[in-house]
């Protein structure tokens, strides 16, 4: 919206006069200017160029200058994930432990039918139903390194089935059945699989659907 001019009061004119009538320009160029503003003597230029504040680009900063960023730009800002990655379903599966001709792969088949049935004795029992899946693989790490150190073979983790209507509020990496999930991909993360020959479910009588059994290599 363009605004509308001012003119100058009969006052402001006369007192102009009176102070310029004693003043020449000092060159054409200036004489010019002043004859082409008669209702305002020496202004030059309208009153929305002159003295106006630099006009703003599309961003809000002056033309040629630097833009700051868009409140949409700022919106924009990508975030970073909290806590672990989930790894979906399809991507969570280990080949199966057992071969085949029904032995479990790692180990000869009169030790891998023995431990199927539930005939070897743990060396030690280890418990992370309840715990948090951070804490569990921390209690998981330290036991089999342990375990393994003192020349123990046999380990038996007790996971929990996982029942949902058993369990609380839960959490996407702490929900029911996560640590039944996990042992199996722990037991064969590298660091570990020097350590673990095999790592099978339990038999009943040790816990079945909610255990698992860790038979150790022997000590080198």
């Amino acid at each position: 919206m363009t605004r509308r001019r001012r003119h100058l009061t009969r006052d402001e004119i006369a007192l102009w006069s009176h102070v310029t009538q004693d003043v020449r320009p000092r060159d054409h160029a200036s004489r010019a200017a002043l004859d082409s503003g008669s209702d305002h003597p020496g202004v030059t230029g309208s009153p929305e160029t002159e003295g106006a504040p630099p006009k703003a680009g599309a961003a809000g900063g002056e033309i040629g200058g630097p833009t700051r960023p868009s409140r949409s730009a700022k919106a924009r800002k990508p975030q970073i994930a909290q806590g672990p990655v989930h790894v979906p379903p399809a991507e969570r599966r280990l080949p199966s432990p057992v071969s085949e001709r029904g032995h479990i792969i790692g180990l000869d088949r009169r030790t891998s039918a023995r431990l199927r049935r539930g005939e070897i004795a743990p060396d030690r029992r280890l418990d992370l139903h309840g715990l948090r899946q951070e804490d569990a693989y921390a209690a998981f790490v330290t036991a089999v390194r342990t375990a393994h150190a003192q020349g123990l073979r046999c380990l038996l983790v007790i996971t929990g089935k996982g029942e949902r209507h058993k369990a609380p509020a839960f959490d996407l990496f702490d929900r029911p059945g996560i640590l039944r999930e996990s042992l199996p991909l722990w037991a064969a993360r590298p660091e570990l699989s020097a350590t673990i020959a095999a790592c099978v479910p339990a038999s009943r009588r040790h816990g079945g659907a909610g255990a698992f059994y860790l038979y150790l290599r022997r000590k080198g």
